[in-house]
């Protein structure tokens, strides 16, 4: 018996399917909207990391926190400083007087003493007082005064009076100066403490002045009263430096029975 070899019958229909599948596959690989997910698919199924895309980076550090901005105009060291506060501008707009260190000598109501150069001679200043003021050519304007009168035991009957009553006689009578003390102040004269009067009055320059009155006992029961003044918008040191260097000179001149 005689066997031969028998051939398979052709699947075409199976064939046609699978070409047809593979021609809609090559078609979709085509498409762009298609061929990029497939690709990725791909690259996927291998083992290939997707990256995704990298997207231009912008500062994250606005404009207005730029260090060059970080420091505004008037946080400038020139600026913290302002111009009122400069050194320049401390200084009064008018010229102040100043008084000098070099000193002048003067004796008037049994006393000698000093003051700062630029004072004037002395000369009558009211009342029954003589004395001199700074600067030397003011005398209708602001300035710093010392007065001086002297109250011996024969001047007007003053030796009867308690110092407190001696002090309101004088300063009225002999001063001009009305208002009440405000309260007192002790200096050295003559190498003794005397408490005197702080006052503050009307002046004929139309000002305020500060007035700090003393009597100074002498010998022989001898007494001079001194007046320091000066006008408020004056520096007050103006009179501090005059009261020293008068208090630090005063002497007491020798009385007329001992001269003879």
């Amino acid at each position: 018996m005689m066997f031969g070899r028998v051939n398979s019958p052709v699947n075409f229909q199976t064939t046609k399917q699978k070409l047809a599948s593979l021609a809609g596959l090559i078609w979709m690989v085509g498409q762009p909207a298609i061929a990029l997910p497939l690709a990725q698919m791909s690259l996927a199924q291998r083992g290939v990391p997707l990256k995704p895309p990298v997207l231009p980076t912008q500062t994250s550090q606005p404009q207005n926190l730029q260090p060059q901005n970080l420091q505004p105009q008037n946080l400038q060291p020139q600026n913290l400083q302002p111009q009122n506060l400069q050194p320049q501008n401390l200084q009064p707009k008018t010229p102040q007087p100043q008084a000098s260190t070099t000193v002048q000598q003067y004796q008037a109501a049994g006393v000698t003493f000093s003051a700062p150069a630029g004072f004037s001679p002395l000369q009558p200043l009211g009342g029954e007082t003589v004395g001199i003021i700074f600067p030397a050519a003011a005398a209708q304007t602001r300035h710093v005064s010392v007065r001086l009168a002297d109250l011996s035991p024969t001047a007007r009957g003053i030796a009867s009076l308690s110092p407190r009553d001696l002090a309101e006689y004088a300063r009225f009578n002999f001063f001009g100066i009305s208002n009440p003390p405000q309260q007192t102040q002790t200096r050295r004269f003559l190498g003794q403490s005397v408490t005197g009067d702080i006052l503050m009055q009307s002046n004929r320059n139309g000002g305020t002045s500060y007035i700090e009155f003393y009597i100074v006992p002498l010998s022989e029961q001898r007494q001079v009263a001194i007046a320091f003044e000066v006008d408020t918008e004056l520096p007050l040191s103006l009179l501090e430096n005059t009261i020293k260097t008068v208090t630090e000179s005063l002497r007491e001149l020798p009385s007329k029975k001992k001269r003879r």
